[in-house]
């Protein structure tokens, strides 16, 4: 799950996680359903403290989610940096994160679907 920021000065998704962070873990919870996906990972910038301490509180009650805590340097928010960092996997050029096993949706878009899901 892209929770960095794409560009030094956004943070839009940090607000997200901060003021939204229930929805950020339906979200979860309904990509698991629908998509039967067993394991998430959170990337997240370590100069995001607030919404670090949101995801890892509710990454703690939610099964196969796990937050990585990741240096706050661009271009951390591309999703080819994302998933090595992550995952340790490469993308190889031309390729997607599902060559590599991975599928990234970002943290604001989760949310969105969840509320989506329950306001329609």
């Amino acid at each position: 799950i892209n929770a960095a920021e794409c560009e030094p000065y956004i943070t839009s998704d940090t607000r997200t996680m901060i003021d939204k962070a229930e929805y950020v873990f339906k979200g979860i919870e309904a990509i698991r359903r629908f998509m039967g996906v067993k394991r998430f990972i959170i990337g997240i910038e370590n100069n995001k403290q607030e919404a670090i301490q949101r995801m890892q509180t509710l990454a703690a009650q939610s099964e196969g989610v796990e937050v990585h805590v990741l240096p706050a340097l661009y271009p951390q928010g591309g999703e080819k940096v994302l998933v090595y960092h992550t995952m340790g996997r490469v993308i190889p050029k031309g390729g997607l994160p599902l060559d590599v096993g991975a599928v990234v949706i970002n943290v604001t878009t989760l949310a969105f679907i969840a509320e989506y899901l329950e306001t329609g």
